[in-house]
């Protein structure tokens, strides 16, 4: 059969090395270093499972003082948003009753002259 490939020589039947860079290859030995102990560790006596902490009441219980807080905190925030709105608004109310007592102080003149 025939084949496009060309003959085979000596040097394409060596494999390429590959190019790793040095802090990408993993080392092969520990180098540098003592060698590993491995300790083995003395099994504790098994106390009884703990029964968990985190049960439905706590998390009710925290999401309420949570809620409380976070209730609290806006109550502030709006009183005091409503406390400037109403102080701007009677400042409003203030300056347009100045502004008709001046105006029915122009009329009056206005009709005096007559």
């Amino acid at each position: 059969m025939f084949s496009l490939r060309p003959a085979a020589t000596a040097a394409s039947l060596v494999r390429p090395r590959r190019l790793v860079l040095p802090m990408l290859q993993l080392p092969a030995a520990r180098s540098f270093s003592a060698p590993a102990v491995v300790e083995k560790k003395a099994e504790a006596p098994k106390a009884a499972p703990k029964k968990s902490s985190g049960g439905f009441g706590s998390r009710v219980k925290s999401f309420a003082v949570g809620f409380a807080l976070a209730s609290a905190a806006s109550g502030y925030a709006l009183f005091f948003k409503v406390q400037l709105a109403s102080e701007e608004l009677a400042a409003m109310v203030r300056e347009a009753a100045a502004r008709q007592a001046q105006i029915e102080r122009r009329l009056a003149a206005l009709e005096g002259k007559k």
